[in-house]
């Protein structure tokens, strides 16, 4: 939860290269699917251009 919590933060903050990190590690710690596309959805939403 630590690293999803943070992510989130990172993204508001405007911090997208911490955040895409902070979100691959929450999805890597995760075992619940639903969270674990959730995750990526974001990271991707952080690293797919406008």
């Amino acid at each position: 939860m630590y690293h999803a919590v943070r992510a989130d933060l990172l993204r508001r903050l405007g911090r997208g290269t911490e955040a895409v990190q902070a979100y691959e590690a929450a999805a890597a710690r995760t075992q619940n699917a639903a969270e674990r596309a959730f995750l990526e959805r974001r990271r991707r939403e952080l690293t797919s251009g406008p």
